[in-house]
């Protein structure tokens, strides 16, 4: 009966294939996404289809055909895209492969750092600063960075998720970039807001002072500042708060020129300010 299904999965695989190359010639999606479409068909097909080799390599040349037609359709004409529809089916086809790697990674990382070992937590910290270079092929996996993320959390490795939403000359390739990342710049800040809220803990403390820290960077200054707990910063993090606000002020509001600034950087400006005025009052409470 197996036997039966595959050629029956594989025709239909063959099929969606056409059926992707045809929206081009109607318009309906450009060449590149096209050729991600013909990937997550293949991808989708290895997934869920025990499949033999043979069938495998056939659905690949069937796949690289479809991209080389959608590359010589008049609409896009863009021979690129063929070398980029090798790259797309070599990721699906070792995709498994690589999955495994990360899970190995992840679980080693897990292990030693519950142990104790400090070398592992440097690993993790440099995995979140720059594991869009280091480990560039297990970083495209769909989720990779997320799954890195949340095991910081778990962890209670505030550094790690500091590390991965710090701007700086590497922010690029961290897992959380506010600009380029901005769902795990999200998730990186929801979490290390979870890590800040615990009052008595060492990684709640040092979460308070990486949001503190991210506050003030004008690129992440007010998505910070609406993360802090305000009710549990010390004085010393209450004058910090207060220094990070005089600099804005002094940045965005000295120049004789008057120069205008964005509508961002006046919504941070005010989100800065009430987060140091709360914090003044909840000292007094």
């Amino acid at each position: 009966m197996e036997q039966d299904r595959r050629p029956d999965a594989l025709e239909q695989a063959a099929v969606a294939i056409d059926q992707v190359v045809d929206t081009v010639g109607r318009g309906i999606r450009t060449g590149p996404e096209a050729v991600d479409a013909i990937g997550r068909v293949v991808g989708e097909y290895l997934a869920n289809v025990p499949a033999e080799p043979d069938e495998v390599e056939l659905l690949l040349d069937y796949a690289t055909g479809g991209a080389h037609q959608v590359a010589e359709d008049p609409q896009v004409h863009d021979p690129v895209l063929v070398e980029y529809a090798s790259e797309v089916l070599g990721s699906v086809r070792i995709e498994p492969h690589l999955r495994a790697h990360l899970d190995l990674l992840l679980d080693r990382l897990d292990v030693a750092i519950r142990l104790g070992d400090p070398g592992s937590v440097d690993e993790l910290v440099d995995l979140c600063r720059r594991g869009r270079r280091s480990h560039r092929h297990l970083l495209v996996l769909d989720g990779a960075a997320e799954q890195v993320i949340r095991l910081a959390y778990r962890l209670g490795r505030a550094d790690a998720l500091g590390a991965a939403t710090t701007p700086g000359p590497e922010a690029p390739t961290a897992l959380a970039h506010h600009y380029w990342c901005r769902p795990q710049f999200d998730l990186a800040l929801d979490l290390l807001a979870h890590l800040a809220a615990d009052p008595e803990s060492a990684s709640g403390v040092q979460a308070r002072e990486h949001l503190l820290e991210l506050v003030g960077f004008v690129e992440t200054a007010g998505e910070a500042a609406v993360r802090l707990p305000l009710h549990l910063l010390s004085d010393e993090d209450r004058a910090r708060l207060l220094d990070v606000h005089e600099a804005r002020v002094s940045l965005f509001t000295a120049d004789p020129l008057q120069v205008p600034v964005h509508l961002s950087i006046l919504r941070d400006n005010r989100v800065v300010r009430a987060a140091l005025w709360q914090a003044l009052d909840a000292s007094q409470i």
